[in-house]
């Protein structure tokens, strides 16, 4: 061999023997690849949980993208240690869930609240474990075996340092601010001690506006299947309880009363319970609907909770009754689930007619009404507004709503307005309307519930003057229970027409006349 083709020679196998070197590398950078968390979180993304999901929906890019959401969030406003709010999620060998869950969190996010986020691993094949590594000021605490819902929700409970705790179900994904509202809602009133979320199913319908429980403890999701932009399910109301999936729960009231119970573990009624306990103890629970999650109830749960869900429930609802024996005597029976959903009422039920939604700042007579509607929700009552042409102008007819007052209004596909009114007539107390024309209207058909007292706001009918409009004016006072005015001359002109029960209820021009505007309603109700 010359020795041009020597040196060819030993260059090849110096070539040879550097590439290998270089392959055995490479299969050692593998190696320990496979042994980090991140990988193994990545490789069980892409694996079928329990055979039931496909691996086209759930693969590593799911992490990748929870991951930059993740960072970039974090990085404007870090998790907290002093955090307002703990959200706590339960979660079990269903990784691509709970990374869908913390994904959808990670994009919405809360510019003003300070947060903890608890992921607990209820005994998963260790997956769910690994989102540590990945997701850094994730919390994640392990249960070695499962426990189910109301094992996990306890012990993420145990180690929240939040004033207020958010139970989170990993198959729900959460709207913007949805978080925003609970907490919101709960600051507003020191005796709110729990709020629920509006539920959505998948594909779009409502799945729950609070939840009903009857006589025989059985338990109803209120609006299911409607549209969840109907009125009725678009107000804050008291409940008799809100669904797990989406719930904030006080700290402190939630350890007062020992967490979720565990008679009725893994799962089912220990919502219901908790809400029931908060109640007897003197606190509200309320339902927030600008709060919005969807929740895939049909994953609902771990393996066990799965396997055996209609056994739990018969059994706990057997053991949830026994337990609120007495307080279930004033619930309705099974079925009628529109005067049930409004069986918490903090007073009487006050309807309000008027021609149009209240626009503030357009008029005098409309920041009138808004006042007295506020007023009349402050001192207890459960107000629905009715617009006379069912319609309503956004954002108004939403303000009222987000006051806890209903407003019966026109929705594609919900029910007109003869049925809106026959469903909420049995429980009415009064009707406070507006406008001559609108009294004598709505004197009929209101005039079937016997029991109902008539308030007519006469202000501005100028009964000082002679005209047509002041005939039916007449007549609508001479048939009401009640009439109201806005000024002396009114009052003193309706008087001297012989009409008795005549109220003087002032407009508000400033701040200092609320009070005084707010002891003339008293005077109206007594």
């Amino acid at each position: 061999m010359n020795e041009t083709n020597h040196q060819r020679f030993e260059a090849a196998v110096r070539r040879a023997r550097s590439a290998r070197e270089r392959v055995e590398e490479l299969r050692a950078d593998l190696e320990r690849l496979k042994a980090s968390r991140f990988y193994r979180l990545h490789t069980a993304l892409a694996r079928p949980a329990n055979g039931a999901i496909a691996l086209e929906r759930f693969h590593p890019p799911a992490l990748e993208r929870l991951r930059e959401l993740w960072l970039r969030r974090t990085a404007e406003r870090p998790l907290s240690f002093e955090p307002i709010a703990s959200i706590i999620i339960p979660a079990s060998n269903r990784v691509e869930f709970t990374v869908r869950c913390l994904a959808s969190i990670a994009s919405s996010w809360f510019e003003t609240l300070e947060l903890e986020i608890i992921v607990v691993d209820d005994g998963s094949r260790g997956e769910i474990t690994l989102l540590a590594d990945a997701l850094p000021g994730l919390i994640v605490a392990r249960n070695e075996h499962e426990e189910g819902p109301i094992g996990a929700c306890n012990r993420g409970a145990s180690i929240a340092r939040g004033k207020y705790l958010c139970f989170l179900k990993d198959d729900t994904s959460v709207h913007d601010g949805w978080l925003d509202e609970l907490v919101t809602t709960a600051e507003s009133d020191g005796s709110i001690a729990i709020v629920g979320s509006k539920l959505i199913h998948p594909n779009g319908r409502l799945q729950e506006a609070g939840s009903i429980i009857y006589r025989d403890g059985s338990g109803a999701s209120y609006g299911r299947g409607d549209d969840p932009n109907d009125p009725r399910y678009n107000y804050v109301r008291d409940v008799d309880y809100c669904s797990g999936a989406s719930l904030l729960v006080r700290a402190d009231v939630f350890r007062s009363l020992g967490g979720f119970d565990t008679r009725y573990a893994p799962a089912y009624y220990e919502d219901a319970d908790l809400c029931f306990g908060a109640r007897a103890a003197g606190f509200r629970v309320v339902y927030q609907p600008r709060s919005q999650v969807v929740h895939d109830e049909d994953v609902a749960g771990g393996a066990a909770v799965i396997r055996d869900v209609k056994r739990y429930q018969a059994a706990n609802q057997a053991k949830f009754a026994e337990r609120w024996r007495e307080s279930l005597v004033s619930h309705h029976q099974s079925g009628r689930s529109a005067e049930a959903a409004r069986r918490i009422r903090r007073g009487q039920v006050v309807l309000v007619v008027d021609s149009y939604v209240p626009v503030q700042g357009r008029e005098v007579g409309a920041e009138r009404l808004f006042t007295l509607l506020k007023i009349m929700r402050d001192q207890g009552f459960h107000v629905i507004f009715l617009v006379d042409n069912f319609t309503a102008i956004v954002p108004y007819a939403s303000k009222l709503e987000a006051l806890g007052i209903e407003v019966l209004r026109h929705v594609e596909g919900g029910p007109l307005k003869e049925a809106a009114i026959d469903e909420i007539l049995p429980i009415l107390d009064y009707a406070w309307i507006t406008r001559a024309e609108l009294f004598e209207a709505y004197y009929p058909i209101l005039g079937r519930n016997q029991a109902m007292k008539f308030i007519y706001d006469a202000t501005d009918s100028h009964f000082a003057r002679e005209c047509d409009e002041v005939a039916s004016g007449l007549a609508a006072a001479r048939r009401a229970d009640v009439v109201i005015t806005a000024t002396l001359p009114e009052r003193d002109a309706l008087c001297g027409l012989g009409i008795a029960n005549v109220h003087l209820v002032p407009t508000a021009h400033e701040a200092l006349d609320v009070e005084r505007v707010a002891e003339s309603v008293r005077n109206v109700f007594r």
